[in-house]
């Protein structure tokens, strides 16, 4: 196994990128890219080890089940600053991502659980 808190830090980055660069429509796409829909955690590279990869047996864990709906409610918080930068919302896409934002803590709470995992698997 190999979960690591890297995948969402560059995620949180690339998030945070777009919508400062011009908070254009143009910005999205480079979070399109990453997934054909924001919201879809099962299309980034770790969505695809977390749902496809991951041994059965360790699906049943509670660090396995944790850090899935984190990373679901990741990129739901994800796809809303998407949405908003794509309506020409940068405010409020910045608002969005800033401390204490759902945005913010999801991504943390989904970094501490991923490394919290990692240490319980001996990685």
């Amino acid at each position: 196994m190999r979960p690591d808190a890297i995948v969402v830090s560059t995620a949180s980055c690339v998030v945070r990128r777009a919508v400062r660069q011009q908070g254009s429509v143009g910005s999205c796409r480079l979070l399109l890219r990453l997934s054909d829909s924001p919201s879809d955690d099962c299309r980034c590279e770790f969505g695809v080890w977390l749902h496809r990869t991951v041994e059965t047996a360790e699906r049943a864990s509670s660090s396995y089940v944790l850090v899935r709906d984190l990373h679901a409610r990741f990129h739901a918080e994800a796809a809303k600053v998407v949405d908003h930068v794509a309506g020409g919302r940068r405010d409020a896409a910045n608002a969005a991502l800033e401390a204490g934002s759902p945005f913010s803590e999801v991504s943390g709470e989904l970094t501490r659980a991923m490394m919290a995992w990692k240490s319980s698997v001996g990685a």
